[in-house]
Formats: structure tokens, C-alpha cells, sequence
């Protein structure tokens, strides 16, 4: 195997001549066209979770039949989609499993999840809560913590973590007219941190299919239809950290009674306050309108709510991301023109529309588009992912939009799996990189789970990378990458983005030390306090494609550098490299062994950044001074550094 290598200062390459012949015993796997099986064990596993983990890697949780009846499963997937636990999955619950229904599922902010769901050990139908560390131990007693009373049934379980470190609950309390709402705090000990059972939302009783989101200060606002559950009304309150309602007895009124049919979407606003999508019956057919809490409960957007899609046919399913500006983005499911489509829109900070009256179109495929997801990226931008029907059957397909509503991939999205049979009930995460993380259902027979990477182009990620890391040192920043497999011309891109810039500049690379299959990259031309994004992408078989795009990386600010001389030991000619941190008094001078001074290199003010300095060998009358170790001094400032260098004639 060889390498076309290009060469350019500052950026190191480390390749030994050990990659010139490389060994291509594959890892566990890598992305391809067909995607990753994250559990394919007999029964079917249905309604896939996913939450972000440790590092670059996801937690996927889902009801599993193996067994002839629904558990509730766990796995752990890298950024290459190898799993890290046991085959198949680690099971959180298996009591009473055919009852274990309505799996929530959030990150614990430390690398594990925390589920919550619905079984019926007890007799009747309750509310447990389980914590999986990152290792995929369980970590709260026994399969699973109770959380409500066992005086009724209980359903409609919605979690969201409550930022610190434990997570915050509310349930539905019955089927019927009796119906309430409980709430509770579950502390990261898997201890109830308010009345045990659960605190009721409202004196009211009707109240159907609770959401919540923290509310910033440790606690909630939790939102739900009260009245009837097919056409009722929305109603919110806000619980505080210590457990007390904030908005009335009864909570405040979100929407005009008899109108709401649906699970409402609620996302905070970063202000102790909420907005809230819903689907709306009050034009004779569903339709999709939005309002804007404040802290007190007040609504802010027109009191009778945003009419997010002013156009003829029936709208559902939407979904919301809250975007930098104080607004959202809203996507749904619109049949406006027969088949379901999905179209989208952004609304202001105020309650205007910012797009097309009728919304923009995401996907106008033959066929129907069902089950959107989205989540915003980390460019800004919203990346939707769909259950699609243009085909004979089900597969999945995704979409980039901007901020301006523009599409910004293929017309109609890219396929991220398109297979025979179904590929159904998507779930998504964002990754650092700009891609995604996609999970679904995969049904050729029996359903099982599978996952796809995507880059931020759309595509899966390149075949052939394992895995990458990216880490910041005290005065550089480390980029290691793995290959799977080699191909006789590979060719590889680094190209950098530092932060103020709009685009990435490229970095040439030059050989020096790796093993195998793993390469590195070491940038050294930095600044203290700029945070930088890499690119890395390879040019072989398959043209160019892009391997992996990091998350910012910086050296700490306001500190003062000094590298190691280069070369090291030397003849006649080295060069010492430091940077600093702001403008300084500089003198750098040459000791020998016995601490007498040899050489005066630099003396006097220096600009903040980087800095190189050339010694040849020679004190300060200009002699050339003898083989052996000497010592060069830095003081910048008020810091001193001192490192040992070796001169061989």
C-alpha cells in the first residue's frame, strides 16, 4: 500500500513506514449502505429510544419479545456502530413484561440513561424508574424503582432530566372522567424527592396525556388535555423545585376549550418559561397552532394561539425544535395534496411566521411520509428524518433545512436505509460533527433494531473508519483516526476551521510514527483560547468522502507555551517554538550543564502568538560551542520554562 503525502508546516501526519504495508484485518464492523444491527435476537423488538452517551457513543432502549413478551431492553453503539455491551442488549425489566409499555428514556449526564415505564408486578399498573450507568450496570435497586402508589393504574409515563443529575416525571392517573395527573422528582440515588406517589398537577379531574419540560431551577412545567382527550383543552403548570404549583390550583388555560386532540409538544425557552405546538380541531379538521409561555404562565403569541400553516387538507404529528433566536421550528405530517407530505415551519421569537404562509415542503415524494423526527444540529441547521412510503414498502429518509427554510440536500430527501420490506418508526440524535445518529425499526419477518450514521452531507460515514478521537493537550491538538480497511492509493485531507471563520482552510500532513491502521494528527500552529473544528476526509475507490468532522477544540487561554526544540538532539541547527499568550517581556536564553550562561536568542517585547527561534550552536561571541546537553530559558512575563536539549557533532 503507499500514501500520496503532502507536507506543510505546523501539522504533523504520524505515518510509519509500517503503513506501507497495511494489515486490513477488519474491527466488528463499519456503517454501510444497509446499516448496523443493533439487536436481532428471535421475537420482535419494537419502538426504538435513542440518547446520547459518553464520548462518541448512543444508548438505544426498546420493548423486546424474545422472551414471548415485552421487556425492555439496553444497548450501547460507538461511532463506528460496533455494540459495546452484551449481543442483543441488556435487559433493564423482564416483571411482568407484557405489561411493560410506554418506555421513556433520557440521558443521566453521565454517559448512562434513565428509563421509565409502565409494568403491572404489583397488580395493577405503576410507574418505575431504572438508572443504567455507562458501563450498562443498573444502578437503582431491584429491576426497577416504583414511583407511584399502587391504589390505581397508572400510564403515559413522560420523563426529562431535571439538570441535576436526577429527572423529573408525571403520569397519567386512570382512563376516565376521574383521571388526574401526578408528578414527581427522582433524585440521581433513585430517591423521591416530593410526596411519595407522586403530587397531583390540578384539583381538576379529566386530565389526560401529560407532558413535561425543566423549567431551569429544578423543576417542571408539565402540560396536558383536560376535558376530553379527543377534543379538550390544553391546560399547563409549572411545579417548582420544592414540589409547589406556580401557576393556580388548576393550572392556566394554553388553547379554547374543545380543540386539542393530541399529545401536545412542549419545549422550554431557556427563561423558566415554554412553548407548545398541538394538533387543532377548531377549523373542522386537524390543523397545527402554537403558543409561548412565560415564567408566570402568561401567554405571550396570540391568545388564541399561532396558526402555523395557513392552507387547506388536515395537518398532525408535529414536531418542534426550539432554534438560538427564542423561536422554533415546526415540522408535520400535511395532506394538503392527498398523500401525507411533510412540510415545515419557523416561527419568530414574537409569533410571526417566518415562512411561506402554508409552510415550506420537506418532502413531497410520492407515496406517503409518516413519523417525523428532528433534532437541530450542531451547524444550526434542522435535520428531519422520516418514515417513507415512495417505494413498496417503508424505508427511511432524512433532510437538511436551514434557517431560511431552504432544503439543502437532494430534492426530497437521501435515503438513509431503502431495503426490501419495512424500515419504520425513526428516532434521531445529532452529533457534534453536523451528521446524525438514526435508529429504526427493520421488519423482514420479525422487527429488529438497526442504527446509521450520516455525515452532514446526508450520507452514511465512510466505510472504512473505525473510529476517531479528538482531544486537546497542553500545547496541541491530537487527532487520532483507525481505518478498517486500505486501499493501494488512499489519500487523506485535514482541514481546519478556527473559530470567527467561515470556512475550512486546508492542513498539509507529513510522515513520521503509527501502527497498524491508526493515524495522527498533531497541530502545534494554535492559539491559546481559539477553539478549532477539523476535518478529516479520504480520497480512494469511492472518489471524496468526507471520514469525520470534530467537535471545537482549544488550548487553554491566557497561558504561555513552550514546546520541545526541533530537531532533538541536533547538528549544528535547532528551532525552539513557543507561544504567547498575550504581549510580553520576553528573554530567551542557553545554559550549559554547569548553569553558565551561553547564548542570548531573544530579548526584549513579543507579540501574543506563536514564535520560533533558531540556535545554531554557537555562544555569544559567536563560537561554536561543543557536543553535550544544554538548557534554553524562557521567561514570558512572569512565567519561567525551562527544557533540556542535546547538540551531537
Amino acid at each position: 500500500m503507499t500514501f500520496r503525502i503532502i507536507y506543510s508546516a505546523g501539522i504533523i501526519c504520524i505515518l510509519t513506514p509500517v503503513l506501507l504495508v497495511l494489515s486490513t484485518v477488519p474491527s466488528q464492523g463499519a456503517w454501510n449502505e444497509t446499516g448496523r444491527s443493533v439487536c436481532t435476537a428471535t421475537g420482535n423488538q419494537w419502538y426504538p429510544t435513542i440518547v446520547r452517551g459518553d464520548a462518541d457513543n448512543a444508548l438505544m432502549i426498546w420493548q423486546d419479545y424474545r422472551s414471548g413478551s415485552g421487556d425492555i431492553y439496553i444497548q450501547k453503539i460507538d461511532g463506528g456502530g460496533d455494540t459495546q455491551w452484551t449481543p442483543n442488549g441488556i435487559a433493564v425489566c423482564t416483571e411482568q413484561a407484557d405489561r411493560e409499555f410506554f418506555r421513556q428514556a433520557v440521558s443521566d449526564g453521565s454517559g448512562g440513561a434513565i428509563l421509565a415505564w409502565t409494568d403491572h408486578r404489583a397488580g395493577l399498573i405503576d410507574i418505575f424508574v431504572q438508572r443504567v450507568d455507562s458501563g450498562g450496570v443498573p444502578v437503582w435497586s431491584g429491576p426497577g424503582i416504583q414511583v407511584s402508589t399502587s391504589s390505581g393504574n397508572d400510564y403515559y409515563p413522560a420523563i426529562c432530566p431535571d439538570g441535576q443529575g436526577g429527572v423529573l416525571l408525571a403520569w397519567q392517573r386512570g382512563l376516565d372522567e376521574t383521571s388526574v395527573i401526578r408528578v414527581q422528582k427522582v433524585n440521581g440515588s433513585g430517591e423521591s424527592q416530593w410526596t411519595y406517589g407522586g403530587i397531583e398537577l390540578s384539583d381538576e379531574s379529566g386530565l389526560f396525556l401529560p407532558v413535561i419540560v425543566d423549567d431551569g431551577s429544578g423543576g417542571m412545567i408539565a402540560m396536558w388535555v383536560a376535558g376530553d382527550a379527543s377534543a379538550g383543552i390544553i391546560m399547563a403548570q409549572r411545579i417548582s423545585a420544592a414540589g409547589q404549583r406556580m401557576w393556580g390550583q388548576s393550572g392556566v388555560a394554553v388553547c379554547p376549550p374543545g380543540v386539542a386532540n393530541s399529545f401536545p409538544v412542549i419545549l422550554g425557552d431557556a427563561a423558566g418559561g415554554c412553548m407548545v405546538v398541538w394538533e387543532d380541531l377548531r377549523n373542522g379538521q386537524r390543523d397545527i397552532y402554537s403558543q409561548k409561555l412565560d415564567g408566570n404562565g402568561d401567554l405571550l403569541w396570540d391568545p388564541e394561539g399561532v396558526h402555523v400553516s395557513v392552507s387547506e387538507g388536515e395537518k398532525w404529528f408535529p414536531q418542534a425544535v426550539r432554534i438560538n433566536d427564542g423561536g422554533i421550528i415546526v415540522v408535520w405530517v400535511d395532506a394538503r395534496d392527498d398523500d401525507s407530505d411533510l412540510y415545515a415551519q419557523r416561527i419568530g421569537p414574537e409569533g410571526d411566521l417566518l415562512w411561506s404562509a402554508g409552510g415550506n415542503l420537506v418532502c413531497g415524494a410520492v407515496g406517503h411520509q409518516l413519523n417525523p423526527r428532528m433534532e437541530m444540529s450542531s451547524g444550526g441547521d434542522i435535520i428531519v428524518v422520516w418514515q417513507d412510503g415512495r417505494g413498496d414498502d417503508y424505508d427511511i429518509y432524512v433532510q437538511r433545512v436551514d434557517i431560511a427554510g431552504l432544503i439543502l440536500w437532494e430534492t426530497g430527501g437521501q435515503a438513509v436505509v431503502s431495503l426490501p420490506d419495512d424500515q419504520r418508526i425513526p428516532e434521531i440524535i445529532t452529533d457534534d460533527a453536523g451528521g446524525a445518529l438514526v435508529t429504526w425499526e427493520q421488519w423482514d419477518g420479525d422487527s429488529d433494531i438497526y442504527s446509521q450514521r450520516i455525515d452532514r452531507e446526508g450520507h452514511y460515514l465512510a466505510t472504512s473508519l473505525a473510529g476517531f478521537t479528538a482531544d486537546s493537550r497542553s500545547d496541541m491538538i491530537e487527532i487520532v483516526w483507525t481505518m478498517n480497511e486500505s486501499e493501494p492509493e488512499m489519500v487523506f485531507t485535514i482541514s481546519r476551521q478556527a473559530s470567527g471563520e467561515t470556512i475550512f482552510g486546508l492542513l498539509d500532513i507529513g510522515p513520521e510514527e503509527s501502527t497498524e491502521e491508526t493515524f495522527i494528527v498533531r497541530d502545534r500552529d494554535i492559539e491559546p483560547g481559539v477553539e478549532y473544528r477539523y476535518r478529516v476526509s479520504v480520497t480512494g475507490s469511492e472518489g471524496l468522502k468526507l471520514l469525520f468532522e470534530t467537535a471545537p477544540l482549544s488550548i487553554g487561554a491566557g497561558v504561555n507555551i513552550v514546546r520541545q526544540n526541533y530537531p532533538n538532539p541536533f547538528n549544528p541547527v535547532t528551532t525552539i517554538a513557543y507561544v504567547l499568550a498575550a504581549d510580553l517581556s520576553v528573554e530567551l536564553t542557553v545554559y550549559d550543564v554547569s548553569g553558565r550562561r551561553i547564548a542570548v536568542l531573544e530579548e526584549g517585547i513579543q507579540l501574543r502568538g506563536n514564535h520560533e527561534v533558531v540556535w545554531n550552536g554557537t555562544d555569544i561571541r559567536g563560537n561554536r560551542v561543543s557536543s553535550g546537553v544544554y538548557f534554553y530559558r524562557l521567561r514570558a512575563g512572569k512565567d519561567l520554562f525551562t527544557k533540556k536539549m542535546v547538540l551531537l557533532r
